[in-house]
This record gives structure tokens, sequence and C-alpha cells, in this order.
């Protein structure tokens, strides 16, 4: 997928796409606020034979197209719109959308290697792109990641700060965040030692931080191929120091379906990795945690699938809080034992993580399995 972009003020993008089309049928969907001028296959105007509105898992409303009667070779149009969803942000001094924000086109049968291409001079960067000074433009590739996402972080060098080590390299934007970056930034390394030392392998490369500028942003944070993007940051640095293990955790806890019930391993498992980075080191935060995990969890029960095979509201606290009963029981040494079992896990399936766990604790297996009932 080819993707020439521009960016224009007030949260919209013009985008030029270019798809590869192999059979006589094609459906993606996008962002349900882009305009689509028209569809050109090999040169020859068709129109989609379906639109109807979409929703997927983390996105804004979207709109589905569905083609039939192509004919092998390029799917091209342009669009125009406001981007909507989770980690926007869109000012001079940085300009942030993914996958969150269905700004390209995704699901059913769009492709998942991307080539895009900024109309932008070398006033900005682009974070992984690499400038090109004959188009004055800057070019990004992405393909064969763990989690597809076509993600677009240009920013403005002179209103940036960076801090690096062997570990990490962060940036940020809000210049009283400083010192506590500095911190961070020690910090980070002590974690991705603890965490190589739990799953005797190292997390990977040197991972880029990036935190969004402060103001109307998602909660939480995000991790893809050595990137990690905070849309929130506290006043306590430990909290966003947890918030960052638990993304790097997700080295470690990945690959279960995430827009099913399944996605408990995913997030259980990253989550229980932070945790015990955190009884390591800040034991009376980790007392916190607990509390405002239990305050949230408890009275629900300890029900994974609680909607059948749909993805639960709760997916982030209801394995943390049934893997807190079973650190009560067992201790530290059960919960490693459920972390790296999983993380070696080859199919990434709770059945599969099951009978895995069985082989060496039968009691802990009951436990997890009464859960999923």
């Amino acid at each position: 997928m080819r993707l020439e972009v521009q960016i224009l003020p007030k949260k919209q993008i013009e985008v030029c796409c270019k798809l590869a089309v192999h059979s006589s049928e094609y459906c993606f969907a996008m962002l349900d606020s882009l305009h689509v001028c028209s569809f050109f296959n090999n040169g020859r105007r068709i129109d989609p034979i379906l639109v109807e509105a979409c929703r997927l898992h983390f996105r804004p409303p979207m709109k589905k197209y569905a083609f039939s009667g192509l004919q092998p070779g390029e799917l091209t149009f342009c669009y125009t719109g406001e981007l909507k969803g989770f980690f926007l942000f869109m000012q001079d001094a940085l300009c942030h959308f993914s996958f969150y924000n269905a700004w390209y086109p995704m699901g059913f049968d769009a492709e998942e290697s991307y080539e895009v291409v900024i109309r932008q001079d070398q006033s900005k960067t682009l974070l992984n792109g690499v400038y090109e000074q004959a188009s004055s433009s800057w070019r990004y590739c992405a393909e064969n990641q763990a989690f597809s996402d076509c993600n677009i972080l240009l920013y403005d060098p002179q209103h940036c700060t960076c801090i690096e080590n062997d570990a990490v390299c962060m940036l940020f934007f809000d210049k009283q965040f400083q010192s506590m970056a500095s911190t961070i930034a020690d910090s980070y390394m002590a974690v991705v030692q603890f965490y190589s030392k739990l799953y005797a392998r190292s997390p990977g490369a040197r991972h880029t931080i990036v935190f969004l500028p402060q103001g109307k942003n998602c909660p939480g944070a995000y991790i893809r191929e050595n990137m990690i993007v905070l849309g929130e940051t506290y006043q306590d640095a430990r909290r966003i120091l947890h918030l960052l293990a638990h993304e790097l955790g997700h080295t470690y806890a990945a690959g279960a379906d995430t827009e099913s019930w399944e996605d408990w391993l995913n997030e259980t498992h990253a989550e229980w990795s932070a945790l015990l980075y955190t009884l390591e080191t800040a034991p009376e935060l980790f007392e916190i945690l607990i509390s405002e995990l239990r305050a949230c969890e408890d009275g629900n029960g300890f029900s994974l699938r609680p909607n059948g095979d749909d993805r639960p509201q709760n997916v982030h606290t209801c394995g943390t809080r049934l893997y807190y009963d079973i650190y009560q029981q067992y201790g530290c040494d059960a919960i490693k034992m459920l972390l790296r079992t999983y993380a070696q896990l080859k199919t990434k399936k709770t059945a599969c993580f099951l009978k895995a766990v069985l082989e060496k604790s039968t009691e802990i297996a009951a436990i997890i399995g009464t859960a999923c009932k």
C-alpha cells in the first residue's frame, strides 16, 4: 500500500492511496469522516458495490467499502477529511496519527505493508522516516510488524526535548517534564534489566518513548515495534514507569487475539510483568495499585469471558485480579511461572495456555480454567 500524505490545518489530511489488487473482489474500511473523491482500477473509474457503516475495535466509526469486477493491478483513490480517535495530536509542534485513527485502508482485504510519503521539508522530522532531498518529502515504510500499524509521528525538533541512554530515547514537548523524564529514563534501564532476567532474553532493541503533549489525549499508552507512545502522564514518576513497564511487558505478552476475550492473556501477563517490577522496586506503589484494582474488580466475580467470545470491557483488569489471588496463595514464583509459560507459548490461545500450565500446576490450571467458563 502506498500513501502520499499532505497534512492540512484543523486536524485534516489529504491522502492519495494506491493498493495492489489480485482478485476481482476487494474490501477495506476507513474513518467515516474521510471523503473519497473517486476510485480507479488501472485508470478506469469504478464505484464500490457497497458503502456501509462499520465498527472495528479501538477505532472511531468507520465506513466499509466493497468492490467487485476489479481487474488485477491497482486500485487508486484520493481522500481528505478530519481525523478522529484515540492518541490523536495535530499541532505545529507535533502531528501524530495512527491505527487508532483509521486514517488508511484497514481490515478485511487491506494489505499490511505500507509505504508512506509525506510532503514536508526538513523543518520537521518524521520518526523512523528517511528524508528525500530531491522530492522534499519524508518516506516511511513498515512491513512484517507484530502489530500492524501505519504510525505517523512528525515533529518539530525546535519544540522537542530528547533524553537518551543505551536503553531508551525519550521525546517530550512539555519543558516542565524534563526533570521527571530524566528520572524515568534512568529507571527504564532497570526495567529492561529486570525483564531480561525474568524472561531470560532482552526485550529487543532500544525503544523510543514519545510523551504526547498534555491535552485531550487517550488515557494510557501503546507499544509498537521499538516505540512506546504515552497519551497521559502522572505527577508521580513511579506511575509513569509502571505504565511503561506494562507496555514493555507486551514485548513478551502478545499474540492472542486482541479483539476477543482471549486478549486477557496479553493484558494480564503484561500487567503482572509490570507489577512484579513494581513490587521489587516500589512495594508501597504495588500495594496502592492492588488496592485500586480490588476497588475496581471486587464484586465482579472472576469471569474471564463474561460476554462469551466478545472482548469484555474489563479485559485489562479481570485476569489481573484473578492472578492476585494466585499470587496470595502461591507467591511470586507461581506468577513468574505463568508469565514465562505464556511468553514461551507457540499458539497464543487460552486452551493451549491451560494445557501448558496443567503440566506445571494442576491447582493453578484449575483456578484459571474455572474463570474461563
